[in-house]
């Protein structure tokens, strides 16, 4: 198997999948990245600042100032947690929720296009596949079944990727509604 090749894929894939959305985002006013933070708020309502960012897989510090302008342009609330006065709950602005339902009909639309030619019945399973990948390196498994260096193959140039972009990947419950949609776009197609 080309493990290099693999990996590249994987990369390559995040990175054409941000740069996609940039494209097409139209009415959202933020990044992909920022525009997760905005999905995890509205589905994981009231955790506080440390929990949200070890979901969005977020640095700490640079997750702080995202919250900063987040809400300062409105977005989300910060509000005292009554079980500890040091620390903040995440809550979604009112105004936020046209803004969250832009972000999931646009990566929607993003999604159904990325996918157009993956057919419907290999979706599932193409699902089931990246959320095991992702579990096993969330878990720390997939450290353990790392070849030895030796007998890995040189590449060619390298394409630089930070941790960041990739978090921007959706998260498992994002990708099965993503689906979900397809398939009731791929329908609408049909009839």
């Amino acid at each position: 198997m080309d493990f290099d090749g693999l990996l590249f894929t994987f990369l390559d894939i995040a990175q054409q999948c941000m740069s996609h959305f940039e494209k097409r985002r139209d009415d959202v006013p933020m990044t992909l990245r920022v525009s997760r933070v905005m999905l995890l708020v509205a589905s994981y309502h009231g955790l506080n600042q440390r929990e949200l960012a070890e979901l969005a897989e977020f640095d700490p510090a640079t997750f702080v100032g995202v919250l900063d302008r987040l809400e300062s342009e409105g977005w989300i609330h910060r509000v005292s947690d009554p079980k500890d006065r040091r620390a903040h709950l995440i809550v979604l602005a009112n105004r936020a929720e046209p803004l969250v339902d832009r972000i999931r009909t646009a990566i929607r639309s993003m999604m159904v296009d990325v996918l157009r030619e993956v057919p419907g019945e290999e979706r599932a399973s193409m699902l089931r596949n990246l959320q095991r990948i992702s579990r096993s390196l969330s878990s720390g498994n997939a450290a353990d079944s790392v070849e030895p260096a030796h007998r890995h193959s040189s590449t060619g140039s390298l394409r630089q990727s930070s941790r960041g972009e990739l978090a921007a990947a959706p998260s498992q419950s994002e990708w099965a509604s993503t689906l979900s949609a397809m398939e009731g776009a791929r329908v609408n197609e049909v009839t």
